[in-house]
């Protein structure tokens, strides 16, 4: 069998667009074969889409906050927040 052997630019290429598309999975928190859709973008495209779905995610997130911000009554937000904050990482260490 004959090796095909590709233009370095073009191997470089395929490498950052896998390494761009690997970072959009862990943003997705999908395993990258589930994003095989989107490997014909380029990596312009795909860094693009990365930080498009960081903003989103940022939007949501300060969402969620402050939503939970006013609905917890302003006596016990310090100990409900103490203890939100608290458990997510107990319950990895566990």
């Amino acid at each position: 069998m004959k090796d095909v052997i590709q233009p370095s630019g073009q191997d470089e290429s395929n490498t950052s667009q896998e390494q761009a598309l690997q970072q959009l999975a862990s943003e997705l928190r999908r395993p990258p074969q589930s994003l095989s859709a989107f490997s014909h973008l380029s990596t312009e495209q795909l860094t693009w889409l990365s930080t498009q779905v960081a903003k989103v995610c940022a939007n949501e997130d300060e969402k969620l906050n402050k939503a939970l911000h006013q609905a917890i009554p302003w006596l016990l937000r310090p100990l409900l927040l103490r203890r939100l904050v608290k458990s997510p990482a107990s319950r990895r260490s566990s």
